[in-house]
C-alpha cells in the first residue's frame, strides 16, 4: 500500500485496506520493506531507510526518473514473489558455508 500527501509518501507492507496512524504502521510487515528497500536500492533506486519514514517526488525528479522507478518497482515485487515461493519450498537467499570449527552445529552465512 502506498499511501500520500502531495509529493511525500510512504510504503506500507500490510493486508490491512487502511494505513492511517502509528498503530496501524507498527502492525506492518517490516521485514518485507527491509527486503523491497534493498533490492531497490541495487536497482539504483534510494528509497528512504526506514517504514517509518516517508518519502518524496518532486519536480527535480523527471519523467523518466519516474518510470524507471515503476519499472524498478515492478521487477523487485516479481523478484520478491518468487523468492517468497522459494522460501516457502525451503529454499534460502543467504549463501550457507560451512561451519567454523571452533563453533560445533553453527552455520555461518
Amino acid at each position: 500500500m502506498v499511501n500520500n500527501v502531495g509529493g511525500m509518501f510512504g510504503i506500507f507492507f500490510t493486508d490491512a485496506e487502511t494505513v492511517t496512524c502509528y498503530q496501524d504502521v507498527v502492525k506492518c510487515d517490516v521485514e518485507r520493506f527491509k527486503r523491497f528497500f534493498h533490492l531497490m536500492l541495487e536497482e539504483g533506486v534510494y528509497l528512504a531507510p526506514s517504514a517509518f519514514e516517508a518519502g518524496f517526488m518532486s519536480v527535480a525528479h523527471s519523467e523518466e526518473d519516474i518510470d524507471n522507478t515503476i519499472d524498478a518497482a515492478r521487477r523487485v515485487f516479481a523478484s520478491c514473489k518468487v523468492l517468497e515461493c522459494l522460501v516457502a519450498q525451503g529454499f534460502s537467499r543467504r549463501r550457507r558455508i560451512a561451519p567454523y570449527s571452533g563453533l560445533p552445529n553453527r552455520t555461518a552465512l
